[in-house]
């Protein structure tokens, strides 16, 4: 089962084209649906551009051409693929850890998957929630140290502007959080060889990159960037907005 799935997302590599232009659209996406306050949907192509991001990295082109024009039905096709993928892969593990915990069944050339063990649907919805309530923690005490308003009306890295030095060190403080939170169990200066770099070095790029991308995150919501977007026209991303949320706000 896992080969039929594999096949087809490579066929879905093709069509869709592994360039800058794919892979900045499926990230925007999730972006666009945390910014219109849609979390669900968000966390819904989150999950979906984890599998399915790694495999166009592998065959990227920057010159390569799209097999197929995408639209908003298209995108909510894939995406909904890679969430059930996602949840099946997750269920073909633990079969084989557990012949019980999984019954599998043919029935009119349908495969037929009985879960015998609630234990991981409570696995999924317990990463949720905590992902759901981390992501809701406000980590500064006073309103005016909010990154999304101190950034507002505010130039690109003008660190002239002592608005943007504030709301550096605000996202400096929700990096160290996000760190702690994650990577506790290792020191952030250990000299733990990763390959060919430290564990140490690994921590600090990672810091630097965080601190870039939730720099962005608020500039652009601050400023309402939408517009930054790969695909200018926005009813394409109303289209696409629409077209998911019954499948998943219910869940």
């Amino acid at each position: 089962m896992e080969t039929i799935f594999e096949q087809k997302l490579q066929a879905i590599v093709t069509d869709i084209g592994v360039n800058s232009d794919t892979l900045h659209m499926l990230g925007e996406a999730a972006e666009y649906m945390y910014r219109q306050g849609s979390f669900a949907l968000g966390e819904h192509i989150r999950i979906a551009n984890g599998i399915f991001i790694p495999l166009l990295l592998e065959k990227y082109e920057s010159n390569n051409v799209p097999q197929k024009k995408y639209g908003p039905s298209d995108y909510d096709y894939l995406w909904n693929f890679l969430a059930s993928f996602s949840t099946l892969r997750d269920v073909i593990f633990y079969s084989y850890n557990n012949h019980e915990a999984v019954t599998w069944e043919m029935e009119n050339n349908n495969i037929r998957i009985t879960l015998n063990d609630d234990s991981i649907l409570r696995q999924h919805a317990s990463e949720m929630m905590t992902f759901i309530l981390n992501s809701r923690t406000t980590l500064y005490k006073q309103i005016q140290d909010c990154p999304e308003k101190l950034l507002k009306g505010t130039k690109p890295f003008d660190f002239s502007d002592p608005n943007v030095e504030k709301a550096f060190i605000t996202i400096d403080s929700i990096v160290d959080w996000k760190i702690r939170y994650y990577f506790s169990y290792i020191p952030e200066n250990s000299d733990v060889m990763l390959d060919d770099y430290k564990y140490s070095t690994f921590i600090g790029t990672y810091k630097s990159l965080l601190t870039m991308a939730l720099y962005e995150h608020y500039f652009s919501k601050a400023n309402n960037f939408q517009e930054s977007l790969p695909i200018g026209n926005m009813n394409f991303w109303d289209k696409l907005c629409k077209s998911i949320p019954k499948k998943v706000e219910s869940h």
